[in-house]
């Protein structure tokens, strides 16, 4: 799907698509904010090209937390706020979004972006999980890699526009991807080829995590045993990201727990039977974890109807596309 929207300041904020119609939307500063985005989706990636005039966003919560929004800066540059900390990202470089209206965002002088919207799981099966207050994303100065990631994305639109009906093959995926994991090594210093060894001390926890969520003796003991690192250290790791490795591999637990439970697939699966396939000790033990983390159990995440084709149940209400493009 190719599709091309504006959005301009006027009294207001009004969103034009050529597919969706015209919505009114609200800005903070409806005099000087422009944007305007150019979208090709791809698989489970899209690639949009926004140009968008000098404006700010107020913090605000975050929403389509579920995407990794990351926007590679070709001219202008973007000042971002978290707290008392200041992260400025030069035209070149990128900076990554976990979901959208997080920060309080300034751009400076305008800015012509490329953005790579790329699920969060879809990256995290590749070995990076990105935390929720990142924004600096890969080297901090302009390479090599961010002109092949420029060159492809600017192709990857022009390819679209026209023809919007043939699928974009998968190698050319898996290419925007393989830079994207290249360029978050390059910003850590490191040039690992492999996902497990390649990655910082948390990457690579998290993602033996993923793997072996089912078994009951993942711990944080065994975690640490299998990186090579004390036990202390993997807890340090976490604790720099407000975490902790036990509610992580619960948390993960959980997550994998819900999946199954909302599939139709997985109606006569019992509770402990799903409790044991994701590595919980017992059925209480799950339903503590769902309580915890979404504040249901595990009869409210089954599908309401019986039939084959019901539609599992979502955890929270979607975000509108247009709203989301607007937060950049």
């Amino acid at each position: 799907m190719y599709t091309s929207v504006e959005l301009r300041g006027s009294g207001g904020f009004e969103a034009i698509s050529s597919v969706g119609g015209r919505k009114r939307l609200w800005t903070p500063d409806p005099d000087t904010f422009e944007f305007r985005m150019q979208a090709a989706d791809f698989g489970t990636i899209s690639v949009s090209q926004i140009r968008i005039s000098r404006h700010h966003c107020p913090a605000a919560t975050v929403e389509g937390a579920d995407w990794v929004n990351l926007l590679l800066i070709r001219s202008g540059s973007r000042r971002v706020t978290i707290g008392d900390r200041l992260v400025r990202v030069e035209s070149g470089c990128m900076a990554a979004h976990v979901g959208w209206f997080r920060y309080s965002i300034d751009d400076l002088f305008g800015s012509d972006l490329l953005l790579f919207r790329i699920p969060r799981v879809v990256l995290r099966d590749r070995g990076v999980d990105l935390i929720g207050d990142t924004v600096a994303f890969g080297p901090r100065r302009p390479s090599l890699s961010t002109h092949a990631l420029d060159a492809l994305g600017l192709r990857i639109l022009k390819e679209r526009a026209q023809d919007r009906v043939s699928p974009v093959p998968p190698a050319v995926t898996d290419a925007v991807l393989d830079l994207v994991v290249g360029l978050h090594q390059e910003g850590h210093g490191y040039g690992g080829i492999s996902e497990e060894l390649g990655g910082s001390v948390v990457e690579r926890a998290m993602l033996l995590i993923r793997e072996n969520y089912g078994d009951r003796s993942l711990t944080p003991s065994w975690l640490a045993e299998r990186l090579g690192v004390s036990l202390r250290t993997l807890q340090r790791a976490f604790t720099a990201q407000d975490s902790a490795v036990a509610a992580k591999i619960t948390q993960v637990r959980a997550e994998r727990a819900s999946e199954l439970l909302a599939n139709p697939a997985h109606r006569r699966t019992t509770v402990a039977q799903i409790a044991a396939l994701c590595g919980f000790g017992a059925a209480g033990d799950l339903r503590r974890a769902l309580r915890n983390m979404y504040g249901v159990g595990p009869s409210d995440l089954r599908p309401r109807t019986q039939g084959p084709d019901a539609p599992a149940p979502e955890l929270c209400v979607p975000v509108p596309e247009l709203s989301r493009s607007a937060a950049v």
